[in-house]
């Protein structure tokens, strides 16, 4: 994540309401595309709607002080969220978010998040220092009563830490601080032939003539919208990675390469659907490793669900996949561009869950004992079993080799990690990421 980038731009509008003369509330715009809900829409991952509220104070040298206040639910649906609080001693509403709450010098903000379901968020308590500068004022937030633990569930499944203390695993306590500003060529292209982007300026409409990529004049057409809409989904990435237990960083990593935050479906030797490219060998890691799931999906489905899935018939597991991948399917012929922006941004939970059941996969495949083929010769199956003694520990490979391991499982199959895990074995080679890619032969 990139949280260096700043505030979007200021944008007057007549939707301001004040409830006294001071502060000012100026909404700023929203980047945030909705679409008519489907009848009958599943998801095994809304367990109720929940609030959250945030402060963030601008960044570099601003006219005016001034700080912007967000909110968001956990299920975005059609109700609406506004904050309401005081500055001080003076009341204020917002009926739009994120707003900007003017002030008129350094002060202390109380505010919660509503729904207009009745749903609020916790109360957050902010102190905000005001300096002057030669051009202008510098804000900062001295201190909010915020704080949200993080439990990382690989790591605590792997059993190893992150002794690099690297920033691309670490939690950040503000959805905003995983903004991005990447230039993604397939998303670019994608919101210029939809028409989300107007790029009949450029010759040829902005792309290239098998409609591909996107030309040098439709990337720079696409630039602030393209931004604007890998953003879209950060508070819903940073509920997800809270709630799941996988860093949030890596989630949108994962999340930018599977489909440049499309969330349409496409096709490489299986159907891959959504925001994070599911398909059927995903979710079925999922439902083995976690019943939870299962329990949720399967009365959709079936009659009785008393057995486990592995348990089950082929086709009727089957049919609980199925219905799994039918929950996050965001395609829409009815909706505006095709999609289902709710049912996109409720999928992400969904993504974390299968990151997080691969991880615990390859956990189990990596403690496996190891048994060479009779075909392996004694003295590289002597170096094999001794790479894999003691209960199955693998000497070399830490903890940015088993996420490597991981993105592997999720991206390409555990059947293709473990039949790599075993090549290496073979070789008589440890476990790691260096020793194991040279006996990849995996789709993708």
């Amino acid at each position: 994540g990139d949280s260096s980038r700043g505030l979007l731009p200021f944008a007057q509008s007549d939707a301001t309401v004040t409830v006294s003369s001071t502060p000012t509330l100026t909404p700023l715009p929203s980047v945030t595309l909705t679409a008519s809900l489907v009848p009958g829409f599943f998801s095994p991952f809304s367990p109720g709607i929940k609030v959250y509220a945030f402060v963030q104070a601008p960044v570099g040298v601003v006219s005016r002080p001034y700080v912007v206040l967000n909110a968001f639910a956990s299920i975005n649906r059609s109700e609406s969220v506004f904050l309401r609080g005081y500055v001080n001693s003076q009341e204020f509403i917002c009926t739009e978010t994120p707003c900007a709450v003017d002030l008129d010098g350094s002060s202390r903000l109380v505010f919660r998040a509503y729904t207009s379901t009745g749903e609020s968020s916790d109360e957050v308590i902010a102190s905000v220092n005001v300096m002057s500068d030669p051009n202008g004022y510098l804000i900062a937030i001295d201190s909010v009563s915020q704080f949200t633990s993080f439990v990382d569930s690989c790591s605590i499944a792997w059993g190893l830490q992150d002794e690099e203390n690297a920033r691309w695993d670490s939690f950040v306590q503000f959805p905003y601080q995983l903004n991005t500003k990447r230039t993604l060529h397939t998303l670019a292209r994608n919101l210029i032939l939809n028409g989300i982007v107007d790029a009949s300026s450029c010759e040829y409409g902005g792309l290239s003539v098998g409609l591909d990529w996107p030309t040098g004049c439709g990337l720079e057409l696409s630039s602030g919208t393209m931004i604007d809409w890998q953003n879209q989904f950060d508070e819903y990435i940073w509920l997800a990675s809270k709630d799941q237990g996988v860093p949030p960083k890596i989630l949108k990593s994962l999340i930018q390469l599977e489909s440049q935050f499309w969330p349409g479906n496409s096709r490489f030797y299986l159907d891959e659907i959504g925001l994070g490219q599911i398909n059927q060998l995903g979710v079925d890691v999922l439902l083995r490793n976690d019943p939870s799931v299962y329990q949720k999906v399967c009365p959709t489905v079936l009659a009785s669900c008393s057995t486990p899935y592995v348990s089950l018939e082929p086709s009727q597991q089957a049919l609980v996949r199925g219905a799994l991948i039918q929950s996050v399917d965001a395609t829409c012929p009815a909706c505006q561009y095709g999609l289902d922006f709710d049912k996109a941004k409720d999928s992400i939970s969904l993504i974390a869950s299968l990151l997080r059941a691969n991880c615990q996969q390859v956990d189990t495949i990596l403690n496996i004992p190891y048994k060479p083929d009779e075909d392996v010769d004694a003295a590289t199956a002597t170096a094999a079993v001794a790479t894999v003694a003691a209960g199955g520990t693998l000497p070399g490979a830490d903890y940015e080799d088993y996420w490597r391991f991981t993105f592997l499982s999720y991206h390409s199959g555990i059947s293709c990690f473990q039949a790599s895990v075993n090549d290496t074995r073979e070789a008589g080679l440890p476990i790691t990421w260096e020793n194991l890619e040279k006996y990849l032969n995996c789709k993708g």
